[in-house]
């Protein structure tokens, strides 16, 4: 039997995705969006007009959730390739080896991308969209047990203030999320927060692929040997015979957002490929910059008391730095562990909050640490424990063996898209062969540094 009411806050991926599995188990879903929505991305997203990479295992999780998703992406111009041969990958001394794995990448525009799987959210007869809705705090009281119970949310449009009435309010509002703030409106302790800083800045533009195309549909990354190098670039290739081409800088090495600033800092990289790219071609847009100080996440797992009737999903859980991609497959992961989670209570959501929160913590779990390895290359306050250490010095090895070795980087590729567990790359076939081939070059070295091209 299903249960009435739920409203989710925000329509983000994780909203979106927490709308199709909530479909399933209420008679209504509301997503409450505080901007308007209309074709592309919402307003109230700062990235919005970046790069935005699906990874595997996101993608296979969109399409469980929406089977005509692949298809109507495609039909709207994005590419599908091999996880394997998407990308010339330029890091740590070399160039990274293409290698088949089987498994299939999608490359699009993140406003493709949102308004196509809001499309198709709106297809589900009993889900609504209430945009212009923005939501001031959760309204609560005790059930039959004493437990307090979420019963909605007061909601603000324009200039009238009511309450919405639900048996689950699922927060997907982003980094910028009040739940801790209404957490403590309710009498109970605000999440402790964790902090890998970061300070990237970075520079999206988009440029007109010229024909024929150079890099023969493949994406080009170009990404620094931390802590030595801080730059980073990227040409995605998406719809309508165009690229988005990504500037970035850690450590507030930050470029500027102008076509000139773009093509100053890609002349800086430590090979020259994506300059060489960018001056036979022209910007079909203007150049926007974003700031992340830091990734943040919120232990939510850690508390032991909840009301409930109330879930955080997505960026306002723990938003990583956008860099690494990450953010959309945690997502829809999250929203799978949802999905189980709700079959299992069977309309029971006393202890929903305490099932989910541990069970997407495998998920979270991974896409943290390895920003944190990354990051805190450049942050060596940041503290890491001896086993972690030892782990980044590794990933330098294997970062080397991926470029003599396709089994290397087969693997890289399938951890990176969340295919297989870290663990993978520790599997003996995979060890060896880094011991063997990821020869550390000492630090300064020319080898490291040199600048190479594959054009």
């Amino acid at each position: 039997m299903k249960l009435k009411r739920a409203l989710v806050i925000g329509a983000s991926f994780s909203g979106l995705c927490a709308a199709r599995v909530l479909s399933d188990h209420f008679e209504e879903v509301c997503i409450l969006e505080k901007d308007a929505l209309g074709q592309g991305t919402r307003k109230g997203v700062p990235q919005h007009l970046h790069s935005h990479v699906l990874m595997a295992q996101g993608a296979h999780q969109l399409n469980a959730f929406f089977p005509e998703l692949e298809a109507q992406l495609r039909a709207s111009g994005a590419h599908k390739t091999d996880i394997g041969t998407y990308a010339r990958w330029y890091q740590w001394g070399g160039w990274k080896k293409n290698a088949i794995v089987g498994i299939s990448a999608l490359s699009c525009s993140r406003a493709l991308l949102e308004t196509t799987l809001r499309e198709e959210v709106a297809k589900l007869p009993n889900v609504r969209f209430l945009e212009g809705h923005k939501v001031l705090g959760l309204q609560s009281k005790p059930d039959a047990r004493g437990t307090l119970q979420v019963t909605g949310v007061e909601v603000q449009k324009e200039n009238s203030t009511f309450t919405l009435d639900a048996d689950l309010v699922v927060d997907g509002s982003g980094r910028g999320s009040q739940a801790s703030k209404w957490l403590e409106q309710l009498g109970y302790a605000p999440p402790v927060v964790s902090e890998i800083p970061a300070k990237v800045g970075y520079v999206t533009c988009k440029y007109r692929m010229p024909e024929p195309d150079p890099l023969k549909g493949q994406a080009l990354l170009i990404t620094p040997a931390a802590p030595q190098e801080k730059r980073a670039g990227l040409a995605l290739p998406i719809e309508d015979q165009q690229w988005t081409v990504t500037l970035a800088g850690w450590c507030g090495d930050h470029p500027e957002a102008t076509h000139a600033g773009i093509l100053q800092f890609a002349k800086s990289l430590p090979v020259p490929d994506l300059y060489q790219i960018l001056v036979q071609t022209e910007p079909t847009s203007e150049a926007v910059r974003h700031l992340i100080p830091a990734s943040l996440r919120r232990h939510f797992e850690r508390l032991i008391r909840f009301p409930k009737g109330f879930l955080v999903m997505g960026d306002a859980l723990c938003s990583f730095n956008p860099t690494y991609g990450q953010g959309i497959t945690v997502a829809a992961l999250e929203a799978h562990h949802l999905q189980d989670c709700l079959q299992e209570s069977q309309g029971d959501l006393k202890d929903l909050w305490r099932w989910f929160f541990k069970r997407i913590q495998p998920v979270v779990n991974t896409a943290w640490s390895m920003v944190e390895l990354e990051d805190s290359r450049y942050f060596p306050d940041h503290p890491l424990t001896i086993t972690q250490r030892w782990v980044q010095r590794y990933l330098v090895r294997l970062h080397q063996a991926a470029t003599r070795d396709e089994k290397v980087s087969m693997a890289f590729f399938r951890v990176l898209n969340m295919m297989d567990p870290p663990q993978a790359l520790f599997h003996p076939e995979v060890l060896w062969r880094v011991l063997l081939k990821g020869q550390v070059v000492p630090s300064g070295s020319k080898e490291v540094y040199q600048r190479s091209s594959r054009l």
